[in-house]
């Protein structure tokens, strides 16, 4: 390992600036998928005689990528996901580089429900200073729908009733000052839960009325459907979070974490 020292948001640490590890899940043709939508398709453009791929004789390799932000991959979430108003993610972008807290979270401590309780977090040693935390949802099931090592196959997450954030346990992140949650699994409201979307609402501070409350988090980000190796420690990193450049509510998005010794 190769340790440097850096400042970033006030917070001192040594950060191993040669040891990155992706915990994206690409778009892919055919790939992973959510919420009963097929696929995404990246195909060659043809007009007229011409034809995007050069295997097929045409001169160069020239595709149309139809997917969704929010089901085809790793993605990161504004606001305006759930907001009245139009807001797309570039109006508040996450910092690029922040510290992070990994987390993991076994299937023995959901409720009877598939939900996270407040109280998991209360018997964890979450880091004050840090604003930004990763959450492992684990399960021999979930691992072979998340993890990289496992992903062979593509998943489908339609009808599969993943676990989510109860909106005490959403509130007890808020409460903590969690601004930027990033999680592998395709959301953190239940799979069906008649549209109230209430774990999204209560972490941006958002009324039943998609009008922003008095406790409004413009600034505020929500990333899904991460890719995180079970290899990977629990602990601090420093975050690295890419945002493909997109005018959007949600864009795809890569982040990459570095391992991180806050200096205390």
């Amino acid at each position: 390992m190769a340790w440097q020292r850096i400042t970033v948001g006030g917070i001192e640490a040594d950060v191993d600036l040669t040891a990155p590890t992706d915990l994206s899940l690409p778009v892919s043709d055919g790939g992973t998928t959510a919420w009963e939508i097929s696929p995404a398709t990246i195909s060659p453009l043809q007009i007229g005689e011409f034809i995007g791929s050069v295997q097929a004789g045409g001169s160069v390799n020239f595709n149309n990528v139809q997917f969704n932000p929010h089901a085809h991959g790793t993605h990161t979430e504004s606001c305006g996901h759930v907001l009245r108003e139009i807001r797309p993610l570039t109006l508040n972008p996450p910092p690029a580089l922040q510290f992070a807290q990994l987390l993991t979270i076994n299937e023995g401590a959901l409720d009877a429900n598939g939900g996270i309780p407040a109280h998991f977090f209360e018997g964890k040693t979450l880091a004050p200073e840090i604003t930004a935390i990763i959450l492992r949802l684990v399960s021999p099931e979930l691992m072979l729908m998340t993890a990289p090592e496992n992903l062979d196959a593509p998943a489908n997450w339609s009808g599969s009733n993943p676990p989510y954030l109860t909106p005490a346990a959403m509130q007890a992140l808020v409460v903590h000052g969690i601004e930027h949650l990033l999680i592998n699994l395709p959301s953190v409201d239940p799979e069906e839960d008649g549209g109230a979307l209430m774990a999204h609402r209560i972490f941006w501070g958002i009324g039943e009325d998609r009008e922003p409350g008095p406790d409004f988090r413009p600034e505020a980000t929500i990333s899904e459907l991460l890719a995180i190796p079970e290899s990977l420690e629990d602990g601090i990193y420093l975050l690295n979070l890419q945002l493909g450049p997109m005018i959007n509510d949600a864009c795809p998005s890569r982040p990459i974490v570095f391992p991180a010794k806050v200096l205390r």
